[in-house]
């Protein structure tokens, strides 16, 4: 028999107005040889594609040396990394085991904020049981990535807070760390976990580590346009306003953020189609309407590219239409009736089957 699981599109909210994925999210950006992609490539723009240099069993097992730092090296910052660092075989490797050991041993707390013995000597002390604001995040991740040779910068701007309207002055902060001579972006609170009420649930979450800087400007925004990517793009504050609350999700099915842009400003107050916080690099909305909603009368066809996934299927109420494949391209020219119509797909080596994008036919 034939399941299907639903990825998760809710949000918990921090009470501070930082808002996290609730969800937990795959490891963002895997693709089927093994290999960790932290950007991708989409049709009108072009992100670098390199992989990183570890594979998935790699990554788990930094993340488990990392988990299990003991806690006599957890005294200042310098102690910390000469025991940390010792398996990094890469600054890739040095980054991802100073991200993992800040997640994983320090918790959100609203309010919280460093001391002074950490700014004048380093003291980790007492951190791992106190939790942190995100300025707190931020902070440790700068200095453990800057004691670990790399440069890193700590930006300060606005992270949406899911559907409620930006204020034009900042709320968050995170991280820019340079590997190879590329800038990379990381968010270290909004990977710490979730909250729900006053409770902070510790859970990995790799959706901003290392991500792209244009669809990381989606979701934050820099008022002092550090690399220049808001530039670039033409994205003004008012545009931001502007943006759905899942706009990175549209990133990572595929559409490009200069579509993205171009849609929100041509179709005003108009709903973009419904993602499922799928992690990148799974399928490509190769031709996939952008808008929620389309129109029975129309002949749409709907074509998408995954190596990951064996089967797509078009779901309307009870009736599950295969989609045509052809290597990794599907395709379909559905039928459309009025209601939701679903995109679902099945992994290779799974049996379930996953909400992918969901549309509504008038």
């Amino acid at each position: 028999m034939l399941g299907f699981v639903f990825v998760s599109s809710s949000f918990n909210f921090m009470s501070s107005g930082r808002w996290l994925l609730s969800s937990f999210l795959l490891l963002a950006l895997i693709f089927n040889s093994g290999f960790v992609y932290s950007q991708i490539n989409v049709r009108s723009q072009t992100i670098d594609a390199s992989p990183l240099p570890f594979s998935r069993e790699r990554l788990k097992a930094l993340d488990r040396y990392a988990k299990d730092v003991p806690k006599s090296y957890e005294s200042d910052t310098r102690h910390l990394l000469s025991y940390l660092l010792k398996p990094a075989h890469s600054d890739y490797e040095k980054v991802r085991l100073v991200y993992s050991w800040l997640i994983s041993h320090v918790a959100y707390a609203h309010g919280a904020h460093l001391g002074d013995d950490f700014f004048s000597r380093g003291s980790l002390t007492g951190l791992t049981h106190q939790g942190l604001a995100c300025d707190g995040y931020g902070l440790i991740f700068q200095r453990l990535a800057a004691e670990a040779g790399l440069e890193v910068k700590v930006i300060e701007g606005f992270a949406r807070d899911g559907e409620k309207r930006p204020v034009a002055k900042p709320n968050h902060l995170w991280d820019a760390v340079k590997v190879n001579g590329s800038w990379w972006l990381v968010d270290p609170t909004w990977a710490a976990g979730s909250v729900n009420g006053r409770t902070f649930k510790s859970d990995l979450d790799d959706y901003f580590f290392l991500a792209p800087l244009d669809a990381f400007s989606l979701s934050h925004f820099d008022f002092k346009d550090e690399f220049g990517t808001q530039q670039r793009l033409g994205l003004s504050w008012r545009d931001f306003e502007a943006l759905p609350a899942d706009a990175p999700d549209l990133v990572y099915a595929g559409f490009s953020v200069r579509q993205i842009l171009g849609y929100v400003d041509s179709h005003k107050h108009q709903n973009t189609v419904r993602t499922f916080n799928q992690p990148a690099g799974l399928f490509d909305a190769h031709r996939m309407p952008l808008g929620s909603t389309v129109k029975r009368s129309q002949k749409v066809h709907f074509s998408i590219d995954s190596d990951y996934y064996s089967d797509l299927v078009i779901v309307q109420g009870k009736q599950w239409t295969p989609m045509t494949r052809n290597g990794s391209r599907f395709d379909i020219y559905p039928e459309l009736r009025p209601g939701n119509l679903m995109i679902m797909g099945r992994p290779k080596h799974g049996s379930e089957y996953e909400a992918l994008l969901e549309y509504h036919v008038q």
